[in-house]
């Protein structure tokens, strides 16, 4: 009914034939293979081959992957075929892995249908059914004629495992579905195969086994029983007519004979009943199946003793008890110990107490081999469960593993963020403290002695003003318009500085006209410019229009135009120009005073202190092109400096245009 050897053949021709040494370690030996390489790893498998008796060999230029995929397939068959199906279950799960990983389509679908037959074997239903489904999702990838028999085979299998489970509708529902598919235009059989022969004795078995499930079904629904009997005996006689017409096996004919005469007897119909079992009967002598022989003996006892025919079931049960016992079919002489029991305890009680006891010292025995089987069951199940249980305490401590080692990184890695946060404040604040420093260097220097100097030539102005020239007077009060003038541009930058370390100062755009800011600055420090005689030349168009921070644009003109005059010989000429770029203009202040040397421009724009003395003895202190270099950064600005020691300098910076 099953066809499960047929199924075991057909799927699983790549795995070939093995035998057993029990005292190999298989384990350890195949651990070390997979810790080997190249050819070392091909003579560990070989090994296990040889030691275990698989019918495999691996040449020397075969690589690892492919001893593997050979020595899964060889190991997984070997222990199926032994009955030790926790090792079967345990390498099929591997191969599993291993041959999704490989994409080896047939392997991965012949390991499912063994996992499912081992599983099946243990009664681990669920675990069966997920192998059987995801042979049948594979074989629908692989597809072609070979993907669409085998996937029948497979549902076939499934069917048979819901019908011992009596979940009567899904077994039907899979017999359903293979019957479908075998009446589609396209059944998938083999081109070796002839079609119509194939195709109606697939139909065949799946019409019997439907009789089956009705026959079960009758036994629980008498509501339905008559109606299910009649159906049994439809699917028998449609099952038996494909199998004699199409040339089946006699062993498959006898076993529709034997299905329908069940079923004709149940429904009352003797006479027909009598003569499918006698057909059968006949049939079997001569194929040699005594399994089928004691079985069909057993019934027509049964079915003589239902009609009060006591002598005749007894030879039935008597023929049925000699080839159970002649070949060790244990169930089958149990059922026939007790229908000769049946038979004679009404007429022939001593044989009837012969029986009865023997039947008792058998079902003693077998109940102890059911025990053993069972416990064996039990312990493979509970080495699987043992061995699950490692899996996932170690997964689980991987998993702890990992987050613990994620966890340290996070830590390490703030930790150094944090480290490198410090040092870089560190550093901000150590060079803040020297910029501090300088700064209070240039107050208490150049801050605090053009004060004293104002205030000592005011002094002295005012208690001499009577005695002084007008002259004098005029000069005195212009040195005291520069000193102040250039007091309020230090003490401006300074103010500048502070507002840019403090972080308060923002930079407000507004419209305005680039030539005429050039020029109130230039009038601002006329006084600076008179004094040394110098020409400033405003060059920058009419008409240019800013829109950028005006207040800034205008301390960096009067810084730049300031280190000009400073640094310009007298009776010389200052320029101011300016140049159109994509999105601003470059605005130029040139002289051509003493120039910088080359290691000193470096500095310039980072350093606040940077002593240089101008032409007529000025004292710069750098703090102007420090904070120049600040506000253009604070706005997004851009500077740059050209200068060549003994003939001048040009300082640039960006101003947006409107």
């Amino acid at each position: 009914m099953t066809m499960l050897a047929h199924v075991c053949f057909v799927l699983m021709l790549v795995f070939g034939a093995v035998s057993l040494n029990e005292a190999y370690d298989v384990d350890g030996q195949y651990a070390a293979f997979e810790g080997e390489r190249g050819a070392k790893a091909t003579q560990t498998a070989q090994s296990i081959a040889d030691a275990l008796g698989l019918d495999v060999a691996f040449g020397d230029d075969v690589d690892k992957d492919a001893v593997k995929a050979e020595l899964l397939k060889a190991l997984m068959l070997h222990f199926f075929d032994e009955g030790d199906l926790y090792k079967t279950v345990s390498y099929g799960e591997e191969a599993v892995t291993f041959y999704r990983e490989k994409d080896a389509m047939m392997d991965l679908a012949g390991t499912y249908i063994t996992l499912g037959n081992a599983y099946q074997r243990m009664g681990c239903y669920d675990d069966a059914i997920r192998s059987y489904n995801l042979c049948s999702a594979t074989m629908d990838e692989i597809g072609g004629p070979m993907a669409k028999v085998n996937k029948r085979y497979v549902l076939n299998n499934m069917a048979v495992m819901y019908l011992e489970m009596d979940e009567y509708e899904l077994a039907e529902e899979m017999w359903n579905k293979c019957i479908a598919s075998v009446n589609e235009p396209d059944p998938g059989f083999l081109p070796q195969y002839n079609g119509d022969s194939l195709r109606s004795l697939d139909l065949a078995t799946y019409y019997q086994n439907l009789a089956e499930v009705r026959m079960a079904q009758a036994k629980t629904d008498d509501a339905m029983r008559t109606q299910r009997i009649e159906e049994a005996i439809r699917f028998s006689e449609l099952s038996l007519d494909l199998s004699e017409r199409y040339g089946a096996e006699q062993g498959k004919v006898v076993a529709r004979l034997k299905g329908l005469a069940q079923a004709c007897f149940a429904a009352g119909r003797t006479d027909e009943a009598t003569r499918n079992m006698d057909a059968a009967l006949r049939m079997v002598s001569t194929a040699g199946d005594r399994y089928m022989q004691a079985a069909l003996h057993l019934l027509k006892g049964e079915m003589e003793l239902a009609m009060n025919h006591a002598d005749a079931a007894e030879s039935h049960y008597l023929e049925a008890l000699v080839l159970a016992r002649g070949n060790h079919f244990g169930a089958l002489e149990m059922d026939a110990l007790n229908g000769a029991y049946e038979c004679t305890k009404d007429h022939s009680p001593q044989r009837a107490l012969a029986y009865f006891t023997e039947s008792t010292a058998l079902k003693d025995s077998i109940y102890n081999k059911e025990q053993q089987a069972l416990v064996r069951d039990f312990e493979v199940k509970y080495k699987m469960e043992e061995k699950e249980h490692e899996l996932a305490l170690q997964r689980e401590k991987n998993r702890q593993s990992r987050r613990l080692l994620a966890l340290s990184l996070v830590v390490v890695v703030l930790l150094l963020v944090l480290l490198l946060v410090g040092m870089q404040i560190g550093i901000r604040r150590k060079r803040r403290n020297a910029l501090k420093d300088h700064l209070l260097f240039v107050v208490a220097h150049d801050i605090k002695a053009p004060v004293i100097t104002q205030a000592q030539l005011s002094e002295m102005t005012c208690e001499h003003f009577d005695d002084m020239a007008k002259d004098e007077i005029k000069e005195n009060l212009q040195v005291l318009k520069v000193s102040s003038d250039e007091l309020s541009e230090k003490m401006q930058n300074i103010i500048y500085w502070v507002r840019g370390e403090m972080d308060k100062a923002e930079s407000l755009p507004q419209r305005f006209a680039l030539r005429d800011l050039a020029d109130e600055v230039v009038a601002d420090m006329a006084s600076h410019i008179r004094m040394k005689s110098l020409a400033v030349v405003n060059s920058i168009p009419v008409g240019w229009e800013c829109l950028d921070d005006a207040n800034i644009v205008r301390m960096v003109l009067q810084n730049l135009l300031s280190n000009a005059v400073k640094f310009s010989w007298p009776k010389g000429e200052i320029g101011i120009d300016a140049t159109e770029a994509a999105g601003f203009y470059w605005v130029a202040v040139s002289d051509k005073g003493m120039g910088i040397a080359k290691e000193k421009q470096q500095r310039l724009f980072n350093d606040v202190v940077t002593y240089t003395g101008g032409t007529a003895g000025e004292m710069g202190t750098g703090i102007g092109l420090f904070v120049t270099k600040q506000l253009l950064d604070r706005k997004g600005g851009q500077i740059r400096m050209e200068s060549v020691e003994g003939q001048g300098t040009t300082v640039s910076f960006t101003v947006n245009k409107a």
